[in-house]
């Protein structure tokens, strides 16, 4: 009899975090770095990794990047790792957090500059849990969701989407880049394998697009044979609503409603930091944005396929648009990597929402981004 999901999980959660455990603690290694304590990655993420270490009174020496070295950063100097060598018994914090640069290549590139330990987000994390940001939160509650991830690997329909439940929960727990799940990077909300169970379609249809960002989820779509009859969008983000306008324009025979708007289950103002690109998020400090629920603007409307990437907003907009589905029974594509939770929540709630669908988890990105759960009924 195979080993049940649940007990699978406990063993290989024991044998990475016996190996995690081997290595010297990152707040040892902070305080005792000959070489200095050095951040790969000048970005927000490694930038706001310097601040906190530095207000804990860590000395930063400088950061590592291969866009912006030869500047400094606050004083700092910038080094480019495959040009300038790191002082002897340097320590390395990774302070990449994007979807784009495997935490593998890093870690190679800064052992090559001569780091002498490299530590990953999920570590600097459970030291910081004041970065937390879409699903990196300490590794504590990551353990915390073990009973419900087991419970969550019944309702998926083969085994690659359990396969991928384990190896992201093994690389949240972990940050180990050897246990994250494999990437498809070219087909996301149309991932190639699905296609023979049922995502394809062979008619002009209606798609609800939820986050469209520059309209190139419809564009791809298009691009591989799937003919929008009718293309809805909402994007709140005014520079990416432009280029969704643009991306529009392009193709002429799809009718097309595009909404600066967010999704949620009501209509209300929220907090939005915009500007972000594909990373304008719900919350944070900037402006506010106006929601809407599905439902209540979209009456009559019933697409064939709803895509939901919405940064976090995922589970009130398919409070929102109940009835939509109730009618039109799609099929869905969700993500679920903007929240910790959301990876065990929200296929239950597509569940409920579609107990005839078949449930699948795909990855389409490195680093535990662009996990997408997708519902063909």
């Amino acid at each position: 009899m195979d080993m049940p999901f649940a007990s699978m999980l406990e063993r290989d959660i024991t044998n990475s975090m016996q190996r995690r455990s081997s290595r010297r603690p990152l707040a040892d290694a902070l305080f005792r770095s000959p070489g200095g304590v050095w951040i790969y990655g000048a970005g927000g993420f490694g930038r706001s990794v310097a601040k906190e270490l530095i207000a804990k009174q860590v000395v930063v020496a400088g950061f590592i990047d291969r866009a912006l070295a030869g500047g400094l950063i606050d004083g700092r100097p910038v080094l480019h790792p495959a040009h300038e060598r790191l002082p002897a018994g340097a320590t390395v914090l990774l302070g990449l957090f994007n979807p784009l640069h495997p935490w593998s290549e890093a870690m190679e590139a800064a052992r090559c500059a001569g780091a002498s330990e490299v530590f990953t987000p999920v570590e600097i994390v459970d030291l910081l849990p004041e970065l937390s940001n879409y699903w990196l939160v300490p590794s504590t509650v990551v353990r915390s969701q073990i009973p419900e991830l087991a419970a969550v690997a019944d309702l998926f329909a083969d085994s690659r989407s359990v396969a991928i439940l384990r190896d992201l929960l093994l690389f949240r727990l972990t940050g180990d880049p050897a246990m994250h799940p494999p990437v498809d990077a070219d087909d996301q909300y149309l991932a190639a394998d699905l296609r023979r169970e049922g995502l394809q379609f062979n008619h002009p249809i209606a798609f609800l697009d939820g986050g469209a960002f520059s309209g190139d989820t419809g564009l791809f779509l298009n691009r591989n044979g799937v003919e929008l009859a009718e293309w809805v969008a909402f994007e709140p983000d005014a520079a990416n609503f432009a280029q969704l306008a643009a991306a529009g324009q392009s193709l002429r025979s799809t009718r097309r409603s595009f909404f600066p708007l967010g999704l949620s289950d009501r209509l209300e103002n929220v907090s939005f930091a915009s500007g972000g690109g594909a990373s304008s998020h719900l919350g944070g400090d900037g402006g506010r944005l106006r929601v809407v629920a599905a439902d209540e603007v979209l009456g009559g409307f019933k697409p064939d396929y709803v895509k939901l990437d919405i940064e976090g907003a995922e589970a009130a907009a398919l409070r929102g648009m109940t009835q939509l589905i109730d009618a039109a029974r799609p099929k869905l594509a969700v993500c679920v990597y903007h929240r910790p939770l959301d990876i065990t929540t929200l296929p239950r709630q597509v569940r409920a929402c579609l107990p005839e669908a078949k449930l699948y988890l795909r990855q389409h990105a490195y680093n535990g981004f662009d996990t997408v759960l997708y519902a063909i009924p």
